[in-house]
């Protein structure tokens, strides 16, 4: 063996250019080309956002790529409630993710799920002429099934190549003590899991985060407001499981609920936390993957939800802003951008609302394309 030279530049060749010698068996260069294959190559497969303006009239919005079974929907230009539509819950069924309301019915609204988008009506906030539009798109089963998991039966459509699932289920008094449990059908346990009354007024959205600093004693946040994790939760202890997931929500007893659950999928999905550090060169969060969309949400203080996106910011640095949690048309704030990379996101912004100094944040993650097969911005 040679010793190093005492002093000057060493090179490295970890593969970047032809080896001298044959690694030995079981070693591999250090190259983007020798990782793992994802099991999803496109994410758009599974996701995917699209942006449209209103005419003043019903339409069809194409370019999804799939019928979807989960429809995210906000007009951009004014501050109108999101519009929230599933497979199961039917195009008459609509919830607001900024809003403790209880389910609109009116008709009108979503006309159909269609094989590569969704058709609108006139009682939609989307039609307004002049307007511009966002729908973040996930498909799950494209079928509903009965699942038996749980002390209550539910309806669920799952796709569990993607990590999703949407179920919904009425919980009845006769069921048992607490907590009732949900099947989810994702064979795995979910990362995070969003739930909602669809028929009593008033009640929130409560969000499980597998990153929350309390999540194992069963504690959550709202996605309808600005504050941090609430210390009375409406979960049970450790409350995911490969089958099911634990609620304790007294008020929703008699009372029919949607919840939707994600996995992590290895180059599709991430759910997890990182810690702000108030600097304008913000903290790099790993994802594995180059985003298409992205929420965090800050967990020990007051702050909004906002959301990210590469349709409506196709270049970095991504600025243009929705908040889960408000009905406010978009904003561009220079404090709140991020960069999306090819193996996740960086913090460029100082708001509060996404790296406040040693604040802890959680982050809801899709991909692009995995870090193996995505190219720079």
């Amino acid at each position: 063996m040679v010793a190093p030279p005492a002093a000057g530049n060493c090179v490295y060749n970890f593969g970047q250019r032809p080896l001298a010698y044959t690694p030995p068996t079981g070693f591999l260069k250090i190259n983007t080309f020798n990782l793992p294959d994802s099991t999803i190559e496109d994410g758009s497969d599974y996701f995917n956002t699209v942006t449209f303006s209103g005419n003043g009239s019903a339409a069809s919005v194409t370019g999804v790529g799939f019928q979807p079974d989960f429809i995210w929907a906000k007009n951009r230009t004014n501050a109108y409630n999101h519009e929230l539509w599933d497979a199961i819950r039917g195009v008459n069924s609509d919830l607001a993710s900024n809003s403790t309301a209880a389910e609109i019915t009116t008709t009108n609204r979503l006309v159909s799920f269609d094989s590569d988008g969704f058709s609108y009506g006139t009682s939609s906030n989307l039609y307004v002429n002049g307007t511009n539009s966002v729908a973040w798109n996930w498909l799950a089963g494209n079928s509903t099934s009965t699942n038996t998991a749980g002390n209550v039966n539910s309806t669920v459509s799952v796709n569990t190549t993607a990590g999703f699932s949407i179920a919904t289920a009425t919980t009845v008094s006769s069921y048992g003590s607490f907590p009732f449990t949900i099947g989810h059908g994702l064979g795995t346990a979910p990362a995070m899991v969003i739930y909602k009354s669809r028929t009593s007024s008033g009640q929130n959205w409560w969000v499980w985060h597998k990153d929350l600093p309390n999540a194992a004693t069963g504690r959550g946040i709202l996605l309808n407001s600005t504050g941090g994790e609430v210390n009375g939760g409406y979960f049970a202890s450790n409350p995911a499981t490969a089958t099911t997931m634990g609620i304790n929500a007294a008020a929703l007893i008699n009372d029919n609920v949607v919840m939707y659950s994600f996995a992590e999928v290895e180059g599709y999905s991430s759910f997890g936390s990182y810690t702000g550090n108030g600097n304008a060169e913000g903290p790099f969060v790993y994802t594995g993957f180059r985003p298409a969309f992205v929420i965090t949400k800050r967990t020990n203080a007051a702050s909004g939800w906002p959301m990210h996106d590469d349709k409506r910011s196709p270049y970095n640095v991504t600025e243009a802003t929705l908040y889960a949690n408000a009905a406010d048309a978009e904003v561009n704030p220079s404090t709140e951008d991020i960069d999306f990379l090819s193996n996740g996101f960086k913090m460029r912004g100082t708001t509060t609302a996404r790296n406040s100094s040693g604040s802890t944040y959680i982050y809801i993650a899709f991909a692009e394309n995995p870090f193996k097969n995505s190219n720079a911005r």
